[in-house]
């Protein structure tokens, strides 16, 4: 006996978070590089994959979390190399003091198209990434909690 699907219907607008960023946008974040310039050697992070290194990491933490962000090219828009610095340069005097540790990284496209530094800072609970990440306009956040999955929370 086969089974004929039905039509796909559209779903309705509220079954997920409308954004207003391109979905190709969207595609490129999840299947972007997030290289941790950690000892004894870097690992990289992949959305929705669970990388024991990060386990190890947010393990030894009261808080078991870590979040990945970045103040560079604020909404997407590239800034010059200089602009970047002294964005991070805040974002890292930020958050020193309010999260159990702070590690450099690299975002890159999977292609090889784009790289912008940002930050792994362990400890910071969703709601602080979230309101940093905002505060510096920024289009999305990486997130992890115990279970070491960093997930892309999208801000706008």
């Amino acid at each position: 006996m086969h089974h004929h699907p039905e039509p796909e219907e559209s779903p309705p607008e509220r079954s997920a978070p409308v954004s207003a960023l391109d979905p190709d946008l969207i595609r490129a974040y999840r299947s972007a590089r997030y290289q941790v310039q950690a000892s004894p050697q870097p690992f990289v992070l992949t959305v929705d994959t669970h990388n024991s290194r990060l386990a190890a990491l947010i393990h030894t933490l009261p808080a078991r979390t870590a979040a990945l962000v970045t103040a560079c090219n604020p909404e997407g828009v590239l800034l010059t190399l200089q602009e970047n610095r002294v964005a991070m340069a805040q974002l890292r005097s930020e958050l020193r003091g309010r999260c159990a540790g702070l590690l450099d990284a690299q975002n890159s496209g999977a292609a090889g198209d784009w790289t912008e530094p940002s930050l792994l800072a362990l400890g910071l609970s969703r709601e602080a990434a979230c309101a940093l990440g905002r505060r510096w306009r920024q289009n999305a956040i990486l997130h992890a909690v115990a279970d070491a999955v960093p997930r892309l929370v999208l801000l706008r």
